[in-house]
């Protein structure tokens, strides 16, 4: 059979050296087995086979490469793209990022949040020496030197491009657009910076430090399965929980452990100290699920103040604390399910439908998957007659005679929710 194969590409195998008959016995037999290891690439129309003897290798430059996506794909996957960027680029998402990323590298790497809050600020007003060389390590989370390395560039030789004159709408978009895309890399790029110097202090090399303030949280990293990729364009903000998830996995199995848990330790403590003092508070007590468990609240001459907590390490040090002493002050099962679902589904991510399916089959349902309440409550559905008229009297029938949307605009506050 080897013989054969040979004589089909046009080797006479009588003519073959002993090391180019094995050479070929080798090729040729695990081509028959289908070996794994064994690729094949295409060059002037011939095929050229290499075994591998690194195989992920050969994935991670693989995976660096473009993906194709099908019509189903993209449509999927555009809901969840234009939404993460219409919440990524708000100055309170920028802010909120920073607290949570400061928080985070302090439980992870002990890096000062003040120190990090510091380092955004002043990235604010342009990449400082050391942001530059984060840059260029590839270190920086997101799209900024992963997919579209030439807008660094562009970004950091021309200081007056965000300078240029508003005098057309197109312009002014561009503006904010740029001016959000620069602030919420200033609110990333400061804590890396406090890990990146706090490392160099502890006496770690330059690439040492260069690497942990990539892996604070390294939102470009990405499984190689095929299912979990479309699930992280398609679902907003997956990948981000997975990588956060696996990064809190490896604090907790590396030698920096019990440094991790007695900084968690105090975060435990400062919670069960507001919680205390937060317990009989009307205001905190009128507070939804998935609003305690995004933040922790005080209130400071009447003004509810917000501090959002540091993903899912917050969730065990913050979240899980409080769950637990709200079960044990009133001793409620049901809430303590409620509050358990709110954070597996909302802060852990695993509701895994993609958003461009959640929304309608929310409005079809009724039922609003991160807050658990209905979309339209027993008092607002008794209204729906009367929507019902003012879309007639506004002449707005049409949209309701489309029968495929009919269930979706059924009533204005689930078109609200929906957009």
């Amino acid at each position: 059979a080897v013989q054969d194969s040979l004589r089909a590409v046009g080797l006479e195998p009588d003519k073959l050296t002993a090391n180019a008959k094995l050479g070929a016995r080798d090729l040729f037999g695990a081509l028959r087995r289908h070996d794994a290891d064994v690729i094949s690439v295409m060059d002037n129309g011939k095929a050229n086979y290499y075994r591998v003897n690194d195989p992920l290798t050969l994935q991670s430059l693989t995976a660096a490469g473009p993906t194709t996506a099908r019509a189903l794909s993209v449509l999927l996957t555009a809901p969840g793209r234009v939404l993460r960027n219409a919440v990524v680029f708000d100055p309170a998402f920028a802010l909120a990022h920073n607290l949570r990323m400061s928080l985070h590298a302090y439980l992870l790497t002990g890096a000062s949040p003040i120190a990090s809050m510091a380092e955004a600020v002043r990235q604010v007003r342009g990449p400082s020496p050391e942001a530059l060389r984060l840059m260029a390590a590839g270190t920086v989370s997101g799209k900024y030197d992963i997919s579209l390395p030439q807008r660094i560039r562009a970004e950091v030789s021309a200081p007056d491009y965000q300078r240029s004159l508003l005098d057309t709408p197109l312009k002014a978009a561009r503006f904010l657009r740029d001016a959000g895309e620069h602030l919420i890399e200033a609110s990333d790029l400061g804590p890396r910076i406090a890990v990146y110097k706090n490392a160099l202090r502890n006496g770690a090399s330059e690439a040492e430090a260069l690497n942990a303030a990539r892996d604070l949280l390294d939102f470009s990293t990405h499984g190689n399965g095929g299912a979990a990729m479309f699930l992280a364009q398609t679902v907003p903000f997956l990948n981000a929980r997975w990588q956060g998830m696996a990064r809190s996995y490896r604090g907790f199995g590396g030698a920096d452990r019990n440094a991790l848990l007695m900084r968690g330790s105090l975060m435990v403590g400062a919670t069960v100290a507001l919680w205390m003092n937060n317990k009989d508070d009307p205001r905190y007590q009128r507070l939804e699920d998935w609003d305690r468990q995004y933040a922790w609240h005080f209130w400071i001459g009447g003004q509810h103040i917000r501090l959002p907590k540091p993903f899912e390490l917050g969730a065990l040090f913050g979240t899980v604390p409080e769950m637990l002493l709200d079960y044990y002050d009133n001793q409620s099962g049901r809430q303590l399910w409620n509050a358990a679902d709110a954070l597996f589904t909302n802060v852990f991510k695993f509701n895994v439908i993609p958003i461009a399916i959640r929304s309608p089959l929310e409005v079809v349902t009724n039922h609003d998957f991160f807050t658990g309440r209905p979309i339209v409550n027993e008092r607002e559905a008794a209204l729906e007659q009367q929507l019902e008229a003012v879309r007639k009297q506004k002449k707005l029938a049409a949209i309701s005679a489309n029968k495929p949307l009919a269930a979706a605009y059924k009533s204005l506050k689930r078109l609200q929710h929906w957009l």
